[in-house]
């Protein structure tokens, strides 16, 4: 499916400049991910709501989109008894969840040039978190 925005090349190094290639500082990737979109009326304000959201859970900013999705996340891997007892631990595999879905979103936006349709984020996003980090579908 077709981007909602392709992306100059000049955004896309500077993507990659800031997400040292999609491996780390992925609140900031997300940042300039949405100052690019945010005035944009070719994508949707779906998109939009999930790269200001995604910039707040990433951030694990004290937001009511962060604690809803990081409360979600726990109940599912605990309903699934995958939860990480120590609270350290649980923190830190809330986080490396939320960090490998920016690092396949920005891998996905600088290979395809541009932003996807939401549905294609939010089907590898809820992919990865089922298939690589322990949530079942249910949960």
């Amino acid at each position: 499916m077709a981007n909602q925005l392709n992306l100059s090349s000049e955004q896309i190094d500077q993507l990659n400049t800031i997400t040292s290639e999609g491996t780390t500082n992925y609140v900031e990737g997300y940042r300039y991910i949405t100052s690019i979109i945010e005035d944009n009326p070719n994508v949707d304000a779906a998109t939009k709501f999930f790269f200001a959201g995604a910039t707040q859970v990433n951030g694990n900013f004290s937001t009511d989109a962060n604690i809803y999705i990081r409360g979600v996340t726990q109940a599912g891997l605990a309903w699934d008894g995958k939860l990480e007892s120590d609270p350290d631990a649980r923190e830190a595999q809330i986080q490396a969840t939320s960090d490998a879905i920016a690092h396949n979103i920005i891998l996905e936006i600088t290979a395809d040039g541009g932003i996807p349709q939401i549905g294609t984020i939010l089907t590898n996003d809820a992919n990865l978190a089922v298939t690589l980090h322990g949530q079942s579908i249910g949960g």
